[in-house]
């Protein structure tokens, strides 16, 4: 027992550890990020290349979790821990994994904003993700606007976000403005948009009773150095959150 309870232990302590590393880093691309936006020019070279160290230390971390996970498996078929044990230990692994994903996800915004490599500037939908509610009728959606370009400008405009599927009825089209809880798009069921480098925009929809969802349509209209329309369609898919 004694055994089982070190190793079991031990494992614990080595995911605590990556998880300690993981935070830092989440403050650390904040502080660059904000330092590179704010000042500009070198500051933004500078933020490209912490995101590129970011990225080789988020490979470093995953395989570090692979080899925990192996770890939990073999000392398990070894029966050298108890399944209370091997259970904590993966769900401390999962824990871990998914704020890897995370932050994967936020050093490719950065990198996509900083990066003087890509060749299609103005404004783009970068990400658009759905997340489960606190019920199977809600749902979270989150869509990521960026600007790439080599001068940055205020970008200006509002979005308008669609979910098409079926009822009873047949096929069925429903507006923001009729899906969300809470009168978050104003009369014109539309959503505003104002920043510089990024904009995050999220919200709370509730489908009714009987509806299935299979897709949603994002529409913007923006205007900056040049007016730009955006009209981008996703699979009803949810992510993790």
């Amino acid at each position: 027992m004694i055994v089982r309870n070190r190793r079991a232990q031990s494992l614990r302590a080595r995911i605590l550890r990556v998880l300690s590393v993981l935070a830092i880093l989440v403050l650390a691309l904040v502080v660059s990020y904000r330092l590179g936006v704010s000042a500009g020019g070198n500051q933004e070279r500078i933020a490209t290349m912490e995101c590129e160290d970011a990225q080789a230390l988020l490979a470093k971390h995953r395989d570090e979790l692979n080899s925990l996970h192996q770890q939990v498996i073999t000392l398990r078929k070894g029966a050298e821990i108890d399944g209370a044990a091997a259970s904590e230990v993966r769900s401390q692994a999962a824990i871990a994994q998914a704020k890897i994903v995370r932050l994967e996800q936020e050093v490719a915004l950065f990198k996509s904003i900083t990066d003087a490599s890509i060749r299609t500037k103005g404004v783009a939908l970068h990400s658009f993700e759905l997340f489960a509610g606190a019920d199977d009728r809600s749902f979270r959606y989150r869509a990521v606007f960026l600007q790439r370009a080599q001068k940055h400008s205020t970008i200006k405009g509002h979005l308008t976000l669609e979910v098409s599927g079926t009822d009873s009825g047949g096929a069925r089209t429903l507006a923001l403005k009729a899906l969300a809880p809470n009168p978050e798009p104003g009369p014109t069921g539309r959503l505003s948009l104002d920043f510089v480098y990024f904009q995050m925009v999220e919200g709370d929809i509730t489908l009714p009773s009987g509806f299935l969802p299979s897709l949603v349509r994002i529409r913007a209209e923006v205007s900056g150095a040049r007016s730009q329309r955006i009209d981008r369609s996703f699979e009803w898919h949810l992510s993790e959150a």
